[in-house]
């Protein structure tokens, strides 16, 4: 006697299998449900022997994403489908397929509805070509969204709740500490690793003091910058986590992270997504959610030190040049292109120019022209002796600003910050009981207008910003110093160090293309912008 699915299987030559691993099945794997893939794997070996189908190939990939664009594996499967390859995919239920937005969703239905492909599980056979099949399959596409959002929404609430306890929220070691479970609660915290954490020690002492060195037989004291302070580790043996050398990036990256003072964050950045010529863009700019608390774990590093390395980091002079290179361009990160922005660089000239060098726009087709670079530097220091000349107030009686409008400030953003935690606490007590819903609606509108008002006081204070003469009557005795010293420097980064001394930023300004006959320093302009001391 013929199997009941005989002639529904006649036409299913060409099979496939999809095995996909999401999250929720790496939290049951922890609990001892065995590993995923190979389990549904036989699952869906034992359904096709058991229908008399061929499987001709078996995709799987390790994901949990809600996007098809973050799956490679079931994007070569849609490609597939829409060139013919199969007559149906067996899939342990259809929610494996799709859990993104109306997007995804409907070009996983159209894939398989246009080629005719069907879907195999357990429990059900859906031809796109069925009406009834068509609504169960979309609905079920609506059901697994529906789940990813719900199940997203829990998980970062936890997280989030333990970043605010001082666990520690991530997946991840950091570097200089391992994980460890909370004993009778549930969460991380960290434990230092003492060899990792020496290093990290190490980098910070560097960064914030530099180091003392021998140079042609004298002592001498040489600040250190992230690369250098990779260079050092490297040198040393030190390695990442993952056994790589460390880089800029990677050493800043410590630098800069709380955790090493004893701090937890969260949402340091957020994830944006726009439209942009028809495709979606994810970015991660700063989120204004970020915070700060207390951690569980032992710090790294002491305040003291952490405060150093982050002060070395605000006064640092960060240069665009190639670390493996002496800075032949003493306008180097000071000067940028009034019309893009870009920062401006130095191009030797050849042929009748040969040995002058030239300030350019670094973008292509920028209508900003080039001057010779040692006009611009002239140009520069008679601006910087037109200061000495004009100074509104001798070096000895600095202006100082007025901090009224500060005060005012600091007092309105402390309010606000206040406000902020009530709403964390409000929305706690309604996790534990102490206010049903009606009572959290009511206070939590209450509370969202006391917030507003404190958001538009704290926008209606006037920021208080020193004017340019303000600043240039406190740089007095540096500008004279950079007049004498500058016609007797010896290299482009002795000149460089001495204009970031006084100088902020230039802004170049010339679109005239001159002649042979013309000067190019006569149709340039400067904008110099002090130094703030």
């Amino acid at each position: 006697m013929q199997s009941p699915y005989y002639f529904k299987n006649h036409r299913y030559k060409r099979n496939c299998i999809y095995l996909r691993k999401s999250r929720r099945d790496i939290e049951a794997e922890q609990h001892g449900a065995g590993e995923t893939l190979t389990r549904h794997k036989d699952m869906l070996l034992d359904l096709a022997k058991r229908r008399g189908l061929t499987v001709d190939k078996i995709y799987q990939e390790i994901v949990s994403a809600d996007t098809i664009a973050a799956r490679p594996v079931m994007q070569q499967l849609l490609n597939d489908i829409q060139a013919g390859l199969w007559d149906a995919v067996l899939v342990v239920e259809v929610e494996r397929l799709a859990r993104g937005d109306t997007m995804d969703q409907g070009q996983v239905a159209q894939a398989f509805k246009f080629s005719s492909t069907c879907i195999i599980t357990p429990n059900r056979d859906y031809d796109p070509n069925n009406e009834a099949d068509e609504e169960y399959f979309e609905f079920g596409l609506f059901m697994a969204r529906r789940e990813y959002k719900t199940t997203t929404r829990r998980l970062q609430a936890g997280r989030e709740a333990s970043a605010h306890e001082g666990k520690y929220p991530g997946a991840v070691d950091p570097y200089g500490y391992t994980r460890y479970k909370l004993k009778g609660e549930k969460g991380w915290s960290l434990r230092i690793v003492p060899e990792e954490a020496e290093h990290v020690r190490l980098m910070y002492s560097l960064f914030a003091y530099g180091r003392e060195i021998e140079k042609d037989g004298q002592t001498v004291h040489e600040p250190m910058g992230a690369a250098k302070v990779a260079d050092v580790l490297n040198e040393l043996g030190s390695r990442t986590r993952k056994g790589n050398l460390w880089t800029t990036s990677s050493i800043r990256g410590i630098i800069h992270n709380p955790l090493y003072c004893g701090l937890i964050q969260w949402y340091t950045r957020e994830k944006k997504v726009q439209m942009v010529d028809g495709r979606r863009i994810a970015k991660r700019p700063f989120s204004d959610r970020h915070f700060l608390a207390k951690g569980r774990h032992e710090a790294i590093v002491d305040q003291e030190l952490w405060d150093a390395a982050q002060a070395a980091s605000k006064g640092r002079n960060k240069l665009s040049v190639n670390r493996t290179k002496d800075t032949v361009n003493p306008l180097a990160g000071i000067i940028k292109c009034s019309e893009c922005g870009k920062a401006m660089v130095r191009t030797p000239m050849y042929g009748h120019l040969a040995g002058v060098d030239y300030l350019k726009c670094s973008t292509p087709r920028c209508p900003t022209s080039s001057c010779p670079l040692e006009d611009v530097e002239t140009m520069i220091l008679s601006t910087l002796s037109a200061w000495l000349k004009e100074a509104p107030l001798p070096a000895a009686a600095p202006i100082k600003p007025d901090t009224s409008a500060e005060t005012m400030r600091l007092a309105a953003e402390a309010h606000l910050a206040e406000l902020e935690k009530r709403r964390t606490r409000l929305m706690d007590l309604l996790e534990q009981g102490v206010y049903d819903t009606t009572t959290y609606v009511e206070r939590s509108a209450l509370l969202s207008k006391e917030i507003s008002a404190a958001k538009s006081a704290l926008e209606s204070i006037p920021v208080t910003k020193r004017t340019n003469r303000e600043k240039i009557a406190d740089l007095l005795p540096e500008i004279t110093h950079v007049l004498q010293a500058y016609p007797t420097a010896v290299t482009p980064a002795e000149k460089n160090q001495l204009l970031r001394s006084v100088i902020d930023h230039i802004t170049y300004h010339k679109t005239h293309r001159c002649f042979r006959n013309e000067n190019p320093a006569a149709f340039v302009s400067l904008d110099i912008f002090p130094k703030e001391k």
